[in-house]
């Protein structure tokens, strides 16, 4: 894997003792359990519309978006990735979907080119477009090149396949969209995967905001599994902060 002009990675700040490993451990459970439920619906047929591209298998796509700008989706996106792939040991691809502000590639310090946009425009395979990072069990597909027209070229179903075609080599795979409430593509990609996380940031964005972004996503999809909630440390009484409940390793 080549690195972008040596940068750090976001990989080589992850500290598995830290207060976020700890969140992100909880929030794969979490979702462990929503799609749990809803495939269990999806079996015994107790609700119209189960929410699952592919009930009653273990594999599962989770689209990440965001109400607005700025509110630590692409990080929420990475971080998710290396817990799944470090933590988990589960086979991990996040692709970044988001044409217009990609951060992926940033984040992990690779090269952006080779990626979703070069599939999308110029029939590249999937399997072609993946790049490896330096873990073993996480992988990267890109936005990929620049281009002018995000909005003529983005095709939902055809990143749905993009899965599809994938899906046999992972456990896990996370999608990084751009935001609702600017363009549309979180609502169109919703239904070709099998839930939606949404990323509010605590403090900051206004809560109709937030209310307007889930009412966007649950007007087109029944797969939104919950929220993300950023940015606590600052937003939230102290007993939120994991700081407050202590509890290190000694050496004796």
């Amino acid at each position: 894997m080549k690195r972008e002009n040596s940068a750090i990675s976001i990989v080589d700040r992850f500290d598995l003792e830290s207060n976020a490993a700890t969140e992100f451990r909880r929030l794969i459970h979490n979702l462990n359990g929503a799609y749990a439920a809803k495939a269990k619906q999806a079996s015994t047929g107790s609700s119209s519309g189960s929410g699952l591209r592919n009930p009653g298998t273990d594999r599962k796509s989770i689209l990440i978006t965001s109400a607005t700008v700025s509110e630590g989706k692409s990080t929420t996106t990475a971080f998710l990735g290396i817990c799944s792939a470090k933590l988990k040991e589960r086979r991990t691809l996040l692709i970044d979907c988001d044409l217009r502000r990609p951060s992926i590639h940033h984040l992990f310090s690779i090269e952006r080119e080779q990626g979703l946009s070069e599939y999308l425009t110029e029939g590249l395979s999937g399997t072609r477009i993946i790049k490896k990072t330096e873990l073993d069990r996480l992988d990267i597909i890109t936005a990929g090149k620049h281009i002018d027209n995000p909005t003529e070229v983005f095709d939902a179903s055809r990143i749905g396949r993009l899965v599809d075609e994938v899906s046999d080599q992972y456990d896990f795979i996370i999608l990084d969209s751009p935001p609702v409430l600017p363009v549309s593509d979180p609502m169109l990609l919703a239904g070709e995967v099998d839930g939606v996380l949404l990323v509010v940031k605590a403090g900051e964005t206004q809560r109709d905001v937030v209310v307007r972004a889930r009412d966007l996503l649950t007007g087109s999809t029944d797969r939104l599994l919950g929220v993300v909630l950023n940015n606590l440390n600052n937003s939230l009484p102290y007993y939120f902060n994991p700081n407050y409940y202590r509890y290190e390793t000694t050496k004796d």
